[in-house]
């Protein structure tokens, strides 16, 4: 399910998050094209009613993605695609519609350091 996505005039540019019930797994994406850019997910238990904090920092060839004040993970390689909408709540198509809560969303126009992102999420 998606949960917070922005995508480009096709839904291969895009940069997001989504959720796998199956495996608990809270992902963050980037696709540039066919291509994804950067990709991971955090493999968590979430217990009922609870909130789980997450971000995504990205610009050309520098990524990161920290959870509920996890280590950050980070890639040095990757285009950024140029979004022009936002879907809360759905999947890169608008598909897929997640049954979940988003109370906060935060969109910072520069990239934040890998210690800004883990202070943001703990």
């Amino acid at each position: 399910f998606g949960l917070a996505v922005l995508v480009g005039s096709t839904p291969q540019a895009a940069i997001g998050f989504d959720y796998y019930p199956n495996s608990s797994t809270i992902n963050a994406v980037v696709f540039n094209g066919t291509v994804q850019a950067f990709g991971f997910g955090q493999p968590i238990t979430i217990p009922n009613l609870q909130f789980n904090k997450t971000v995504l920092a990205y610009k050309l060839n520098d990524f990161a993605y920290s959870i509920n004040g996890g280590a950050t993970s980070a890639d040095s390689s990757g285009v950024v695609p140029q979004p022009d909408k936002l879907n809360i709540g759905s999947y890169l198509n608008g598909n897929e519609r997640a049954r979940l809560h988003i109370k906060k969303l935060s969109y910072f126009p520069q990239r934040l350091s890998n210690e800004e992102l883990q202070e943001m999420t703990s």
